[in-house]
């Protein structure tokens, strides 16, 4: 057996046997590797070659990130993209340094469901491969934050419920809702015949952070209850729970300009004590 082409040298005559051990010439390179066979008498075999490729060198450019890069979840189920040249195999874990918790699988670029083992905290997924000769790679990992606890409620002002509306525009305000796992992200409004219905103006994000809005032309009917309804959605994704206002009564009204005396109207439940032009 020799290294050189041909087996015109480096080698010598030995007895023969099925298996060798060989140290190959190069490294991280194709070796070449060359034989030939006598029989007893001396009868020689043309010299034969084989080839086998050095790899001592483990995968590169291994990268993994959960959800996509997101900073929050509220599930405890993620999704894994994951980058490498020259990987064969990979071992996910929960585990800092790749030590436990996992076994080898063959690579993806895609893990599409991975159980995060932490809950309402920052939580991280390691990784780690190795090629097809078994160089391994270091473990590293990425983070996310999960939060599956929805803001507060937040009390919202659409006047008292005997107040009276003489606008089909009416404007909403509400207060700060808290929220302690990633923040509050915006908010939503509607507007309905009962506290949390949207049968009038349905849910609508608000994401400036005025606390107010004011909605157009609804063709409120007059003498009808109607209440606005506020909820928070936080970073993660968590809607809160839906607030109501007390109510309020759209009550259209125009001058009367001739003739006529004010007369006094007692209080119901749709309009406050008054007067009324007669």
């Amino acid at each position: 057996m020799t290294g050189t082409e041909g087996c015109e040298s480096g080698g010598v005559w030995q007895p023969y046997t099925s298996e060798k051990s060989w140290v190959l010439g190069k490294v991280n390179a194709s070796n070449q590797v060359y034989a030939k066979f006598r029989d007893e008498i001396g009868n020689e075999s043309e010299c034969t070659m084989d080839e086998v490729l050095h790899d001592g060198l483990a995968p590169e450019g291994l990268e993994i990130s959960v959800n996509d890069g997101a900073e929050f979840t509220n599930s405890k189920e993620v999704s894994l993209t994951v980058k490498s040249e020259d990987a064969f195999e990979m071992y996910l874990s929960n585990t800092p340094g790749c030590m436990e918790g996992g076994f080898w699988e063959p690579y993806s670029p895609l893990v599409e469901a991975w159980d995060l083992d932490g809950e309402n905290m920052e939580t991280s997924v390691f990784i780690k491969v190795r090629d097809l000769v078994g160089n391994e790679s270091n473990c590293l990992g990425d983070s996310i934050i999960h939060d599956d606890q929805g803001p507060s409620a937040a009390a919202v002002n659409d006047g008292f419920h005997a107040s009276r509306s003489g606008t089909d525009s009416p404007e909403i305000s509400w207060e700060d809702a808290e929220d302690l796992g990633s923040g509050v992200s915006h908010y939503e409004v509607s507007i309905g015949t009962a506290p949390g219905d949207d049968s009038v103006q349905a849910w609508t994000s608000i994401t400036d952070d005025s606390q107010k809005v004011g909605f157009s032309d609804l063709s409120l009917s007059t003498g009808v209850d109607y209440f606005a309804n506020v909820r928070a959605v936080d970073l993660a994704g968590n809607v809160g729970e839906t607030s109501s206002g007390d109510g309020f009564v759209h009550h259209y009204c125009h001058t009367i300009t001739v003739g006529g005396t004010w007369v006094p109207v007692p209080a119901s439940d749709h309009y406050p004590a008054g007067e009324f032009w007669a």
